[in-house]
Formats: C-alpha cells, sequence, structure tokens
C-alpha cells in the first residue's frame, strides 16, 4: 500500500511539472480584430516645362508597400496602431527612382522643375473597414511608429508585464507578402531564442521558427497570455527562419514618451538596419499585394 501510494504521488508530482512547463505554449485566446493590414499608396509627382502646353505636372502610377499593425490604444474617437518605423518613414529617394520613365519623362518635359512624394496610408481593420492613417510619431533606429486613425471597434491589444522567457512559444498575426484576409489575420508562430547585441549596445529579441517576409514587418509578437511582448521588424536575408523583434522594453518607452510623457526623449541606441531585410525595390513595390 505504502508503494502504491508512493507511485500515486510520483505520478501527480511529474504531472503537475509537465502542466506547468506546457503552460507557456498553450495556444492564447487571440482576437483578429486588433490586427490592422497597411498599405502605404506612394504617388510621384514631376512638375516642369512642357512642349507644349506650359508649366504641368505629372503623377506616375503608385508604388505600394505592406506592412503590419497592431491596435495598441484608444483615445476618444481615436484609435493608435503600433507598427514598424521604415513603414512609416518611406524612403522617397527609392520611391522616385524607381517610379521614374526617364523616356516619359523626355517625352512630355523640357526641364524638371520639382519631384514630390505624396503618401498614403490606408488601413484595413479587422472589421473590414478602410480607414486613412497619420504618423503621430515614429523613431527610425528603434524602428517603430505609431498610427493614427478613426476608432477601430476593437479591444487594444494589450502589452505584457514581463518579456518573454528563453524557449517560449510565441503567436504572430501578420500580412506575409502583402496577403490579405479580410476580417481575419494569419496566425504564425515562433520560438523566443534569446536576445542580439546591436552594435550601438541595444538589445533585440531573436524568433526562430518563424517565416517572416516583407509584409510582416511591425507584426505583434503575442505570448501565451494573449499579451504583446515584442513586433517584428526584419529578418534574416541569410536565413528566413530567424526573425528579429523590437523589444518589449524599447515598445513600452516609446509608447511612454508618445502617451504619457512626451517631453520624455525614448531610447535611440543601436543600429536597426542591422540584418534589415531589403527586397529590390522594383519587385517590392511593382507587384500589389494579393486580395
Amino acid at each position: 500500500m505504502k508503494l502504491l501510494n508512493t507511485i500515486l504521488v510520483t505520478i501527480l508530482f511529474n504531472t503537475i511539472l509537465l502542466s506547468c512547463s506546457n503552460v507557456k505554449n498553450i495556444p492564447p485566446k487571440l482576437i483578429s480584430e486588433t490586427f490592422t493590414y497597411l498599405t502605404a499608396h506612394a504617388i510621384v509627382e514631376v512638375c516642369g516645362p512642357t512642349k507644349s502646353h506650359g508649366i504641368r505636372c505629372l503623377k506616375m502610377d503608385p508604388k505600394r508597400f505592406s506592412a503590419s499593425g497592431s491596435v495598441v490604444k484608444h483615445i476618444k474617437e481615436y484609435s493608435y496602431i503600433l507598427t514598424a518605423a521604415h513603414f512609416c518613414n518611406i524612403n522617397r529617394t527609392q520611391v522616385i527612382e524607381a517610379a521614374l520613365n526617364p523616356a516619359l519623362i523626355e517625352a512630355h518635359f523640357t526641364d524638371i522643375k520639382g519631384v514630390n512624394v505624396h503618401v498614403l496610408i490606408e488601413i484595413l481593420d479587422g472589421n473590414g473597414i478602410t480607414r486613412i492613417g497619420k504618423v503621430v510619431e515614429s523613431n527610425a533606429l528603434l524602428d517603430v511608429c505609431i498610427l493614427k486613425t478613426d476608432r477601430i471597434d476593437t479591444q487594444i491589444l494589450q502589452l505584457a508585464s514581463a518579456p518573454p522567457s528563453y524557449g517560449d512559444t510565441l503567436w504572430n498575426l501578420s500580412s506575409p507578402l502583402g496577403i490579405v484576409m479580410p476580417r481575419t489575420a494569419p496566425v504564425l508562430k515562433g520560438v523566443y531564442s534569446g536576445k542580439a547585441k546591436l552594435s550601438g549596445g541595444r538589445d533585440v529579441y531573436v524568433i526562430t521558427d518563424l517565416p517572416a517576409v516583407f509584409g510582416c514587418s511591425g507584426s505583434p509578437m503575442i505570448n501565451h497570455n494573449g499579451k504583446l511582448v515584442g513586433m517584428i521588424y526584419s529578418t534574416n536575408q541569410h536565413f528566413r527562419e530567424i526573425s528579429y523583434a523590437v523589444a518589449l522594453e524599447d515598445i513600452r518607452n516609446f509608447m511612454d514618451k508618445v502617451f504619457i510623457n512626451k517631453k520624455r526623449k525614448p531610447p535611440i541606441t543601436g543600429n536597426t538596419t542591422l540584418e534589415v531585410e531589403i527586397e529590390p525595390i522594383h519587385n517590392m513595390l511593382s507587384q500589389p499585394p494579393p486580395r
């Protein structure tokens, strides 16, 4: 009888340990409505004297960029979306180089007096409603940005109280390759594999087994409690199953600066251009995201 009791206690103890070890691998309750599909339409406008119609402006075909975002705050009639700064701060020089058609320009103009780039940010929310977004603030070195739009009917994605632990399974809502699935969001997952120190001294999260590609920038990393612990901003060019995420602490400090204490500057050390995936501009922009 004593032996039987010992066996039962051992089994119970091991079951408790196993249950505790698996808690962080249980899928959280994910809310797709907190996710947003982001598209930036960049239009290049060339102005100058033409050969027969005086000074005119000619608009080139718009170029499109895709990213992911999360609703992280509501204030009155507005909602605020967290995404990647390299989406908010589109490289205008690259856009101009990609959009200009030398033969077309030469056929229309005798001289170029000005080249302007107009950017319109479109937000498709989890309810299938399209809205216009405005950049509130961004930090290029942290690669984080906050967009403002009309209030979205959803609860916010809250920040976690603590960073992930080594080996934790994390979930990701994203728009890989700009793929749009209205009223839902693709669910991916990866493994938190510690931190990497950038050349400037700042730590970023390393996520493995997450096939991040362009369009995933700005997508949230979510823990087993359904809370935000990081944000994908780049991938390893040599091995796409390794991605990098802005750390929870940097996101929290940036949001505190934006919403709580606007005089306090967020940390801007580090070089987030390291390992950033750069697609050839003509491939990245000329193909519209699937609808």
